[in-house]
């Protein structure tokens, strides 16, 4: 069997779930004939996806938020507007992805989430094997309750969801926890997929709270808690700061593409994430207690935030202060979920 991937580029959760399960087709000797993965000039790709992919790995351009002017999260209004300003950008983007899913080279199209993909696929008019993949279907589940207000975000969340699941003869759910979904419907819920390096690191505590923010200005949030806990180290991982505008004596400042994160995450007392779906699985994996920051107006980060609590995978931020430091957590259902896809 031939895939192709189509990859959302925005954050590192899709690339991740797409390196794991490339690993797993791979394992079981099918192959993996190109990636596409969307790109913005907003967010540099990771060089590890060059190495991983290689030459199988192309760009197009796709949707993205832009952040507000605190950088601590994203503007809605001015990411729709630039967004909608780059419309003929992005149709070129669906006829070159049509014209690429429409070869006879692929058996199964793979769609990690992204929107030219979902609606390339309509266009494309041809009966393949398509399978949408992403924790978001999740929450249009009967497992999840949204919270209250948030009408308008709701609403643009369903209709994303729908035009990355368009063609879809499969839709994957991820999910922290097992379930099961109607029989007669095209939804599967399914485990988180884990990169194999996950399974094969050493686990132990260094001691040191590891810091993953999609955007840099909440790192305000975590100076406040190295002040007050001035004997805690903190790792952060973000981008567009540099280490002299951090002068706090326990941060250490990291890019979010630099080192090796996992060996890191296996090393750290917790981690203190933008409630990104992928974060919170590998962490939990690895028993590590994980609290969670959502980006300033991210629908999505609220929801994974509250899913996680929910699955009792992680707590917000503001409950990290009520955990002795030396307290560790471990998660041997979610585990063995985790487990059962392999």
């Amino acid at each position: 069997m031939n895939y192709l991937f189509i990859i959302q580029g925005e954050g590192r959760g899709h690339l991740s779930q797409a390196i794991a399960l490339k690993e797993k087709i791979e394992a079981v000797g099918d192959t993996v004939k190109k990636v596409c993965l969307g790109t913005s000039p907003q967010r540099p790709v990771a060089k590890y996806a060059k190495e991983i992919f290689g030459d199988k790995l192309v760009f197009f351009r796709s949707p993205n938020f832009l952040k507000t002017r605190d950088k601590k999260g994203i503007s809605l209004p001015l990411s729709l507007l630039y967004n909608l300003i780059l419309t003929p950008v992005f149709i070129h983007s669906i006829i070159i992805m049509r014209r690429e899913i429409r070869k006879d080279d692929y058996n199964v199209v793979m769609n990690f989430y992204d929107m030219i993909g979902g609606l390339a696929a309509y266009f494309s008019r041809r009966k393949k094997k398509m399978i949408s993949i992403s924790h978001h279907f999740f929450l249009m589940s009967s497992y999840f309750e949204f919270p209250s207000g948030y009408l308008f975000n709701k609403y643009f969340l369903r209709l994303h969801n729908s035009i990355c699941a368009l063609k879809a003869t499969e839709i994957w759910a991820l999910s922290f926890i097992s379930a099961i979904e109607k029989e007669e419907s095209n939804v599967k819920i399914t485990p988180p997929i884990l990169r194999k390096e996950i399974f094969k690191l050493k686990i132990k505590d260094e001691g040191f709270i590891l810091v993953y923010l999609l955007n840099h200005g909440l790192i305000r949030e975590i100076v406040r808690l190295a002040i007050k806990f001035p004997d805690q180290r903190f790792k952060i991982y973000t981008d567009g700061i540099s280490k002299k505008d951090v002068s706090v004596k326990n941060i250490e400042l990291y890019g979010l593409h630099a080192g090796d994160f996992l060996k890191e995450l296996a090393k750290c007392h917790g981690l203190i994430t933008t409630a990104g779906f992928e974060s919170q699985c590998e962490a939990a994996f690895l028993g590590k207690r994980v609290f969670t920051l959502p980006s300033k107006n991210h629908f999505e980060q609220v929801c994974n935030a509250i899913d996680g609590r929910r699955a009792g995978i992680s707590n917000p931020i503001s409950e990290f202060e009520n955990y002795a430091i030396n307290e560790s957590n471990h998660f041997e259902s979610y585990r063995e979920w985790c487990l059962s896809r392999l």
